[in-house]
Parts: C-alpha cells; structure tokens; sequence
C-alpha cells in the first residue's frame, strides 16, 4: 500500500480535527489547519492503515506546523512503522528535519531531496543506524555546494547492501567502496559544481546502469569497466553544452568499452544555464554519423534518446544506416535543444528507411525537409513497406511546403501515425503558463507548426 499524499490518512480522523485547504488548481498542494487538540482516540481508525502503508511521498505539504503537530503526538515512534520506500523532498524547506518521524527501521528505499542547509546534510550521519535495511540511496543537494562532498563520502562506506546509488559526487575512499560492492547495479552521479573522478578505481562488477553529468565524465567512467555490458547509460549534462569534440569521445567510449550486445537504452539530454548558441558556432555543437557511427555496433539498442545543442548534421545516407542499425529500436530521439539548429539534409525518402528496418518503432523525433514529396511507390513501381507501430512523430522544425501530399506519403510508410509535435509546442510547454504571451517566436517557427498541424489533421482523412 503506498501514499502518494497524507490525506488520506487524515481523512480517517475525526473531521473537527483538521482544516484543508487545498492550494491552486492541481490538488496536489494543501495546508492543513489544527482545529483543536490530538487526542490518543482521534488515532484509532488511522492506526489500521499506518501499519499498511509501505510507500511515502512526502511532497506538496505548503505548512510546517501540521508536521511540528505530528511530532509532538505521534500515534507510536514511526509515523508508518512498515515503510519500505521513502521520498522526502518537503515544502517549505523548514519542515525537513521532520523526516526523523519516518526514518523506520524497515526502510529499503529512500530518496531525500531538497537538503540545502548544514543541518540538513548532519541528518544523513544517522542514516546507517536508522535504517540498516537500505539497499537504494539518492540524495540531492540544492545550496551547500562542496560542503556535501565529505558528509556523503562519509555516509556512503557505510552502506554495504547498496543496489542503487543517486549522489553528487564522493571521495577517493566512498568511491573505491561502491566499486567493490558486490549488487550496486545502478550509479548517477548529479554533482552541481565541477567534480573530477578520484584516481584509477576497479569493479563494479555488477554495474548494468549508470547516470552521469557530463559526458567527459561519463566517459571516464565508462573507460574504467571495459567490458561492462550495461543495459543503459544515461547523461544529463547541465553546465556547459557539449561540443563535438566531446561529444566524439563520449560515444567513442561507449564503442570501445560496453558490451555491444548488452546496451539497450542510451540518452543524452541536458539542460544549459545559456543555451543560445551563436550562428557561427553552431557547427562546433552539431553531431554528424561520424561522431554517432560508434552507436551504430549495438543492435539490440530499444531506446535511443540524443538531444544536442544544434542537432544533428545527418543526410539520407547516414540515417539508412542508422535504420538498419536498430532493427529493434522502439524509441528514437535526434533533436536540437532549441530552435537554432542546422538545415536538414534528411528528406522524406530518408525517413522512409525506419519504416523499412525499424518494425518496432513507436516514436520518432527527427528534423527532415519535406519540402519534396516522393512518390507513394518506390523507384522500381513497388509498394512501399508500411511500419504499423509509428504513432507518433516529432518534426521540429522541419521545413514542409505541401501538407496534403506529405500526409499521403506518411501514411503509406506509417499507417498509424496520428500525433506530429514541433519545436512551437515544445516551446510553449517550456514558458511558465504567465510569460506565453510575451514569448518571441521567430515566424518560421510559427509557420512550419501551422503547416505540421494541417498535415495531422490530414492523417485522419488518409
């Protein structure tokens, strides 16, 4: 039984105990009022369901006094007394320390969010005593900086059963440790400040997922288990935006050092602090087949979700032999992070190869031009193939000038498409909903979303 919100639990509690306020339209942000004194009765119907409960989300609450009253009257020493997986992140941050009333000796899974204070980080000393039984940790630090790199890398040789590791960065002697434990099979590194791996480090033999923030990072991380057949690598870079040059020898690493018939996910998608990129640098950013053809040694890849600064410098060529490359591929993302991206030289005739080697592709997120339309038969008068598992198919900003005669092309190749997305709604989605009207879009962006839209409404009559 999980609780996703404390609600619930109140709502079995006498309904002159508690005033709720919900906050906004979402429902998931409330205060909560104490009417009048706790009494031991007031508990008893609750009590049932607290020993249920073995999952916890602690988010939305927007008062700390409601968790100060709890604390003084708790109905035993743990609030849920059988919880197996905690995640704390509370708002407001002064209600942290009220994580103690749910730090039960039972729990295996626990992720602790918004710590931001030196008090917070001394919490996590506890953490070993409290809850021996832990097998996955993550701890995300938002304002201590480098003060968090010695409380963890103390905390952290003290877990011996880890399975699952989310942490900002760690010493020399925690890191030696996670790299002999016998079941860590995933790792993520999230540090906010630059962090270099601490010296040469061997293991992690069961190591099959690892999370890293930069690809230069990630690849030194790769090239320390050669031969790890990982099934996904991922990389949320969020400082400075990867050149080609890194990104070059990140997906060289992957090549030379993962297990070719292992890999099944892999994603590289950061968010930047100043994602602008001047005109003529855009093609120190952009990524051509020669920078991907590593990725292209792995055919059981599922999942393939790439965005980078510019995008990508790929032509009919290159992605016919990416296609052929993934037959089992389900997902696959080749995006720009913004607007500002090169022209295409992929065209329809393109597109039409991951309908041909890519059966089990259900979404596709790809710059093309499509400002000419092929025939619906290929070049020798045949039917072309139809992929029916494509629904749903992200244009960017692909540039397209004939919205009927591009929807009877993509519905030969891809019968069941109907969702198209462009760079517009992603861009919209982005803003907060208060700052849309003040957007400034450039009007090709505006041009090809209205094209697009027609094409999908077009789908539908094909």
């Amino acid at each position: 039984m999980g609780q996703e919100t404390i609600l619930n639990v109140l709502k079995c509690m006498p309904d002159d105990l508690w005033e709720i306020t919900e906050i906004g339209d979402d429902l998931e942000t409330f205060n909560i009022r104490l009417l009048r004194a706790v009494t031991t009765k007031d508990w008893e119907r609750a009590l049932f369901y607290l020993h249920r409960v073995k999952f916890f989300s602690a988010g939305g609450l927007q008062d700390a006094d409601f968790l100060e009253t709890l604390s003084l009257c708790p109905p035993g020493q743990f609030f849920f007394p059988m919880l197996e997986v905690l995640h704390w992140y509370p708002e407001p941050v002064e209600a942290f320390h009220h994580l103690l009333l749910f730090l039960t000796p039972s729990i295996k899974d626990i992720t602790l969010g918004g710590i931001q204070t030196i008090s917070h980080l001394s919490i996590l000393s506890t953490l070993p005593d409290r809850c021996p039984a832990l097998i996955k940790v993550a701890i995300y630090i938002h304002g201590v900086g480098d003060l968090a790199l010695p409380t963890i890398s103390t905390l952290v040789p003290r877990l011996q059963r880890l399975e699952s590791l989310v942490v900002p960065g760690l010493d020399e002697i925690a890191f030696a440790h996670i790299a002999r434990l016998p079941c860590l099979k995933s790792l993520r590194l999230n540090f906010e400040s630059p962090w270099q791996l601490p010296g040469e480090v061997s293991g992690f033999e069961a190591l099959t997922e690892l999370i890293g923030p930069t690809l230069e990072s990630s690849a030194a991380l790769i090239a320390m288990v050669p031969n790890r057949p990982f099934l996904s690598i991922t990389v949320r870079p969020h400082s400075l935006p990867p050149t080609d040059i890194m990104s070059r020898q990140f997906y060289s690493a992957v090549g030379k050092h993962c297990a070719h018939s292992s890999l099944r996910e892999i994603t590289v998608c950061g968010t930047y602090p100043n994602p602008d990129i001047p005109s003529d640098q855009i093609e120190m950013y952009s990524v051509g087949l020669d920078i991907l053809s590593p990725l292209l040694s792995f055919p059981n890849l599922v999942r393939v979700d790439l965005v980078h600064p510019t995008g990508f410098d790929l032509d009919d060529i290159a992605v016919l032999r990416i296609a052929r490359a993934w037959p089992r591929v389900e997902l696959v993302w080749l995006k720009a992070l913004n607007s500002t991206e090169l022209r295409s030289r992929v065209t329809l005739e393109g597109l039409y190869a991951f309908a041909r080697f890519c059966p089990s592709l259900r979404r596709l997120a790809v710059t093309f031009d499509a400002t000419v339309v092929p025939q619906r038969r290929d070049s020798a008068n045949k039917e072309r193939v139809a992929q029916s598992c494509l629904t749903s198919l992200d244009v960017a900003l692909s540039h397209v000038t004939h919205p009927h005669q591009t929807a009877q092309f993509l519905s030969t190749i891809f019968p069941r498409l109907a969702i198209i997305s462009t760079s517009y709604e992603e861009l919209l989605r982005s803003q907060p909903p208060d700052e849309i009207d003040e957007l400034d879009l450039e009007p090709e962006v505006v041009s090809c979303h209205s094209l697009w839209k027609q094409v999908e409404e077009l789908l539908l009559q094909c």
